[in-house]
């Protein structure tokens, strides 16, 4: 007949090292009883002690195992949330390397893309990404594209284009 497994001896360890300090305290106690304070002979500790004796002993040793029995808790709480954790952090991982590569191949095809495309950012109006087709139309290099803040751009104001992007800016809806 098996009591406890080694697996459940592990889940439980906390509360059998309880036990054990509990059980490790009242052997202390009557040795230092018996034989130190000289309240009695060492059976007499054992069978038949003090009813303050019992009291205090059954006191400690109940706080011991409680505190351990909180312990074996509080640590099989922290292992799950540990856990838990883990497993958020491996799920934010597969989705920023999914983002990563759906933003290289964004980034790829805005490239190779024989449309010419110019990406701004919305709340500065600072052009981010610019494609080869693009520099062509409009005779200038990526990196001068790159340079330009369409809120900015002459043309932009002229032809009521920026006020258009903004109206889109601002409601959403296109035009």
């Amino acid at each position: 007949m098996k009591f406890y497994s080694a697996q459940s001896f592990n889940r439980h360890k906390l509360i059998w090292l309880g036990a054990g300090l509990g059980l490790l305290f009242l052997v202390g106690d009557i040795f230092i009883q018996g034989y130190i304070l000289g309240a009695g002979n060492l059976a007499q500790q054992i069978f038949a002690p003090g009813p303050y004796a019992v009291w205090i002993r059954a006191l400690v040793i109940s706080v011991i195992v409680i505190f351990t029995i909180y312990a074996q808790r509080m640590t099989a709480r922290l292992q799950a949330n540990r856990t838990r954790l883990e497993q958020e952090l491996l799920e934010r991982q597969r989705a920023e390397s999914q983002l990563n590569e759906a933003l290289t191949l964004n980034r790829r095809i805005i490239e190779t893309s024989l449309v010419g495309m110019l990406i701004y950012r919305a709340d500065s109006g600072q052009c981010v990404m610019a494609n080869e087709a693009a520099a062509q139309a409009v005779g200038a290099s990526i990196e001068q594209l790159r340079g330009q803040n369409f809120r900015e751009i002459e043309s932009w104001k002229t032809s009521r284009l920026l006020a258009v992007a903004e109206q889109v800016l601002n409601d959403g809806n296109d035009r």
